[in-house]
């Protein structure tokens, strides 16, 4: 780690502006992760889709006007900067370097960390092969048959599209035991898709190529036998010499290719022998031991395993994960639960046939792609999903060769001697598409081991996190025997590799940095005790002056003592309210109209409470699209169920949120202290975060969501969000946002520029680094430009990471937090298992209340600042106090967490009360739907207003 390069970047290696749309990078898809503040479950391993919409470049924008400022915002004199400059690439440049040998503030610890010591030969190469295997046509009649001419003659059966991937791993099994001479002392090893890695290099003739012909591969379900042509072909090597000087600070860059090579080997023995799916493993179905949730799914715990980089060495990371899959069951009972969890049916026995179009939708959404299985020819039949059939067994026919027409139950009947018990049940329709092969549903059983794709309702999640949330002692306990059950000791592919695990699990250097002091009303200072603090006797910083307010519900019920404790604490906090105004019962189709009437009514800054019956996206969605898209008017959503309790707390934090809403300030951090730690620079702080539709929904665009602070001392932010391609992960009006945000920054601090910008962008994986910084970066300068010629703010850019698998335990009980005994918030790690040379670090900011406690991951891509570890850390955890929904530090800067919530308000903003349940389309690039949403997305809103702008609380 001494030997580490020291070079920080300066002003002149800045990002130009970004690339030409047919420069751009292409952009794979990402996952959102929500956050649940103390609640600790284990990460459950979600599907990533790859579509083509993130990787369409950009349409050109239409030729725009002059920039008009933003409502409520005065015009300044600016002059605009020429807009074609020569542009640098930057993509490919080292990201900065730690400024030192880690922080040094604060109360130092141990701790333990879930990375076990991995040693590999610091010299030599990895071997990468193709693989692709094509099923041999069979002969007889019909298209796909062979020629008799090349039967008779012993020629070679040609092949026929491809094997499916699920079947991979049974033809990679297959050509290793058929080939022994080449395979045997140079075992391979397979990601289950096409990449195939050895120690060394394959005999396998000239050209490094060769095809297998008439591969027998057998079906463990049925002992049946499929032939395949397989192709091996070499790709490259991959050199450890790259990995051996990135451990020892000579390179910077991750060699990415070589990591994954590495991991395929650590994964590979235990794929081998239970489920694999990405770089988790996961056992067989136990019915006591999973975890159902319900609609034909259950959780598995499972194993996760990968190859992290560290100080002088590599590391293994090994983490319990959770996998959520089908329940192996009849189609037709999964067809039952279904439509009963969607509240179509309320007894099985009251399923009438034929299914309506909305239920026949709605079930093949769910079904969709899932793999099942009949057994009407005397062994298991593996078929996918593509669709249900609108017909039934009776009304479905087809011809037999002799040009009769059969349905589909006669032919059961007469082929299979098969007399079906519901013959009214639609069909199950399988690939491919064109054949149009159909399956009576009641002789079909969804195969086992099946990944769940879809997102997981409020149920399933609550009931996984719960099932889930493992303290951290036992944690630490289950983790060590994870890495007994791996047997590496025993795994023939790792001494092949020449690869050791160490089982011993690492102990770590930590420090607990000091907690900020926060400043309420009167200059009241509070200093929390780690993670948490109590306000009662306080005062908000600036209490918010409300003239009017009405009470609105759906449903009767008793508010009244809600009411009266709630202007009650208003006073106690120092807001200033008088008696609602108007209370009100209302039908769905009045919102809109009642919210016009009061705005009218009440003149400037009124707040309408609005009491909701049950946790229903439809009523939310209405209410926030009526008050904060089409009136400009505060609204604050209240369950009904905690307006009977009319519980004190609940209330505070309620009001929390209306302080902000309505203009005023919960508190802030120290000025002196936080001014030290920016350097005594005025800092605008932007975070950014961007939401993509659930697996499925392909006609929905991806909302992008940012935020900037807009006071001296960061406590209120604006926001701004617009919607753009389907799951397209940089975001694409960035500048624009950033210049609408800079510009708000300017009036509200009495027209003042920043002299630096703290930039925290959320949901960005170690992949699309070089993207957000070719992207987002150069479009951050580019509104700087546009502010002022010449206008040239220093700026740091974070990426915060939360979807890791890096855990921590305190060595000494006396370091833990609470009954859990979690590492306390306020815990750095910064060393050995952090990067060898680039600045990135670990903080837990947030007390763990239930569970482990996952700490944020902090990569800064960005600094001209030059920030200290110490510096970058306190002011890190400095802005996860200052969250104006509760009394607690958060688990990642308010900056970010702003725009998470931001992107999420915006989803029932743009799509307005359709549900995740509504029928999903498939789209390309172009879709209108999509445009049009992402064009409407560019309307202001009236309630964002420099008053009202923490709408989004």
């Amino acid at each position: 780690p001494d030997q580490r390069p020291q070079s920080r970047q300066t002003p002149d290696q800045r990002p130009q502006p970004g690339p030409t749309p047919d420069q751009r990078p292409q952009t794979p898809s990402g996952q959102v992760e929500q956050v649940t503040e103390g609640v600790e479950g284990l990460t459950v391993e979600t599907p990533v889709k790859e579509t083509p919409g993130g990787d369409r470049p950009p349409s050109p924008r239409p030729k725009k006007g002059p920039k008009q400022a933003p409502e409520g915002v005065p015009e300044i004199e600016i002059k605009m900067a020429p807009r074609d400059k020569p542009q640098e690439k930057h993509s490919d440049k080292p990201l900065p370097s730690r400024p030192d040998r880690g922080g040094t503030d604060g109360r130092k610890i141990n701790v333990f960390t879930n990375h076990f010591p991995l040693s590999i030969p610091k010299r030599g190469s990895i071997f990468h092969y193709d693989l692709e295997a094509k099923p041999i046509k069979k002969q007889g009649k019909g298209k796909d048959s062979v020629p008799a001419a090349a039967a008779a003659t012993g020629g070679t059966p040609s092949s026929v599209g491809t094997v499916p991937p699920f079947r991979l791993r049974r033809v990679m099994t297959a050509l290793e035991g058929a080939y022994p001479e080449i395979f045997r002392n140079n075992r391979p090893v397979f990601d289950g898709k096409k990449n195939v890695y050895t120690a060394s290099r394959l005999s396998l003739g000239s050209g490094d190529n060769r095809r297998f012909e008439n591969l027998q591969v057998i079906d463990p379900a049925d002992q049946s036998t499929e032939a395949v042509n397989v192709d091996l072909k070499y790709v490259c090597q991959h050199s450890l010499d790259d990995l051996t000087d990135l451990l020892d600070g000579r390179r910077q860059t991750l060699p990415s290719d070589t990591m994954q090579a590495v991991d395929i080997v650590l994964s590979y023995f235990p794929g081998q022998r239970y489920t694999a799916i990405r770089r988790s493993v996961y056992p067989e179905p136990d019915s006591t031991q999973d975890i159902y949730l319900k609609l034909g799914r259950h959780a598995r715990l499972g194993t996760f395993a990968t190859a992290r980089p560290g100080w002088s060495r590599l590391f293994l990371q090994l983490d319990l994960s959770a996998g959520v899959f089908y329940e192996s069951q009849p189609v037709e009972k999964y067809l039952v639960e279904v439509l009963m969890d969607k509240r179509m049916l309320r007894n099985p026995r009251d399923l009438r046939l034929p299914l309506s179009p909305q239920q026949l939708r709605m079930f093949t959404k769910e079904i969709k792609s899932v793999k099942f299985y009949t057994e009407h020819l005397g062994h298991k039949l593996t078929k996918r999903c593509i669709g249900i059939d609108s017909k039934n067994a009776t009304q479905r026919t087809f011809p037999l060769d002799t040009g009769k027409m059969i349905s589909i139950k006669d032919y059961y009947a007469e082929k299979y001697n098969i007399k079906l018990r519901r013959p009214e049940l639609p069909n199950v329709q399988s690939q491919p598409k064109e054949k149009n092969t159909f399956f009576p549903m009641e002789l079909c059983t969804i195969s086992p081991n099946q990944q769940y794709k879809h997102k997981l309702d409020e149920f399933a999640t609550s009931t996984l996190i719960k099932k889930t949330a493992i303290i951290p002692e036992e944690r630490r306990h289950m983790t060590n025997g994870l890495m007994e059950k791996a047997q590496y000791h025993d795994d023939p592919y790792l001494r092949q590799f020449h690869f050791q695990v160490d089982p011993r699990m690492m102990t770590v250097a930590a420090r607990v940095i000091n907690t900020p002091e926060l400043i309420y009303s009167g200059s009241q200072r509070l200093t929390p005790r780690p993670g948490v603090w109590d306000m009662r006797g306080s005062r908000f910083q600036d209490a918010a002056n409300i003239t009017s307010w009405a009470i609105v519900y759906f449903e009767r019920c008793n508010y009244s003592r809600f009411r009266d404790q709630f202007v009650r604490q208003c006073g106690e906090l120092g807001i200033t309210i008088p008696p609602p105004s108007q209370e009100q019962q209302l039908q769905q189709n009045e919102i809109e109209g009642f919210f016009e009437f009061f705005k009218k009514k009440s003149g400037d800054n009124p707040l309408v409470l609005v009491i909701l019956p049950r946790k229903n996206t439809d009523f939310y969605a209405l209410v926030k699209q009526a008050g904060n898209k089409a009136v400009g008017l505060v609204t604050q959503c209240v369950l009904q169920i905690n307006v009977e309790k009319a519980s004190p707390q609940t209330i505070g934090n309620i009001l929390m949120k209306v302080n902000q809403k309505m203009g005023g300030r919960n508190c802030f951090v120290n000025p002196s202290m936080f001014a030290v730690v920016c350097k005594k620079r005025l800092t605008f702080f932007l975070g950014a975060d961007v939401t993509h539709p659930a697996p499925g929904e392909s006609s929905r665009p991806s909302i992008a969501a940012v935020v900037g602070s807009i006071d001296t001392f960061p406590c209120r932010f604006s926001s701004e969000y617009r919607a753009q391609e389907h799951r397209m992960e940089t975001i694409k009006e960035m500048e624009e946002m950033t210049y609408t945000l800079l510009i708000r920054f300017y009036k509200c601090t009495q027209q003042k520029k920043p002299e630096s910008i703290v930039y925290y962008r959320d949901g960005v994986s170690e992949s699309q680094f070089q993207q957000v910084l070719h992207v987002e970066m150069a479009a951050i300068q580019r509104a700087c430009t546009r502010l002022q010629d010449g206008y040239q703010p220093k700026i740091t850019l974070l990426v915060v990471q939360k979807r890791h698998h890096a855990k921590f335990f305190p060595e000494n009980p006396r370091d833990g937090d609470g009954k859990a005994g979690n590492i306390k918030a306020g815990t750095v790690i910064d060393k050995v298992i952090t990067h060898p040379t680039q600045f990135d670090f670990y903080l837990c900011s947030h007390q763990g209340i239930q569970g482990t406690s996952k700490p944020a991951h902090y990569h800064v891509l960005w600094d001209d600042n030059q920030f200290t570890s110490n510096e970058l850390q306190m002011m890190t955890f400095c802005l996860c106090h200052i969250y104006a929904r509760c009394t607690r530090s958060v688990s990642y800067p308010a900056p970010a967490y702003y725009a998470h919530l931001t992107a999420f308000h915006a989803r029932h903003l743009v799509f307005g009360a359709e549900g995740s349940d509504t029928e999903s389309t498939t789209s390309g690039p172009g879709d209108p739907n999509i445009e049009r949403l992402i064009a409407e997305s560019r309307v202001a809103l009236p309630i964002n207003k420099p008053r009202t702008t923490m709408y989004f609380l």
